[in-house]
């Protein structure tokens, strides 16, 4: 099932201030929530572990460690969060590193309030038409992971798992098929990420044995992944 898409909780990722400023405001006058604007992706990447967001309005060119790019794919295979790139500059180059996060749209600066119009249209769009992003539940054989109420069901009803083991469930849920390194994991589970990595192992044993139907699988100890059922 698709979620009806209306409106939206937004972030932005902008370290011009006065385009951050416009884009907010053209946003919220065309009915959307803007949750926060950012000039760092790290400081984004923090808020994407904890909020419910629907799409990402990031610039590629930032002034920091991490660029825009960067943190859109992280967000698209850690938190299934979509993104649309803000760029200055239009050159093919810049065009096709940006394809590695599969945006949703590009708006060329400076833009004009028709432009964002036109690309959240656009972006609604291909969200209703099936994508996984913006599914409200993951089939896993007989299980089903609802994103929205965070629960995972059998044929029996809720399965019961402990508040960290669900947390290991969403995120490895949210992220079907790509790899979260153990640091994510670790930062999504507990405040006090320090020497946590003999917990991590340990919750994601029990998880196994409680859930052996559903494959999660290590890679190289880098992190873990849900397999296909």
């Amino acid at each position: 099932m698709i979620k009806e898409i209306n409106s939206m909780k937004i972030i932005i990722v902008e370290d011009d201030s006065l385009t951050a400023l416009f884009i907010t405001e053209t946003l919220e006058d065309l009915g959307h929530e803007v949750l926060g604007s950012f000039d760092s992706a790290s400081d984004m990447l923090e808020v994407a572990k904890i909020g419910e967001i629907d799409l990402v309005f990031i610039d590629i060119e930032l002034n920091s460690k991490m660029d825009g790019i960067e943190c859109a794919v992280r967000l698209r295979q850690q938190y299934r969060i979509p993104s649309i790139f803000l760029t200055s500059y239009q050159n093919s180059e810049t065009i096709h590193d940006a394809m590695a996060a599969e945006p949703l749209g590009y708006l060329i600066k400076p833009v004009s309030e028709n432009e964002i119009e036109a690309a959240l249209a656009v972006a609604k769009r291909i969200l209703r038409a099936n994508t996984p992003l913006m599914n409200e539940y993951l089939q896993l054989g007989q299980y089903t992971y609802h994103f929205k109420h965070k629960t995972l069901n059998n044929k029996e009803g809720v399965v019961k798992l402990s508040k960290n083991e669900y947390k290991i469930v969403d995120l490895l849920c949210k992220s079907y098929g790509n790899i979260v390194e153990n640091e994510h994991l670790i930062c999504h589970i507990w405040e006090d990420t320090y020497n946590k990595e003999d917990s991590l192992r340990e919750l994601i044993y029990r998880l196994r044995k409680k859930l052996p139907e559903i494959s999660i699988q290590s890679s190289s100890k880098v992190g873990y992944f849900l397999e296909g059922v």
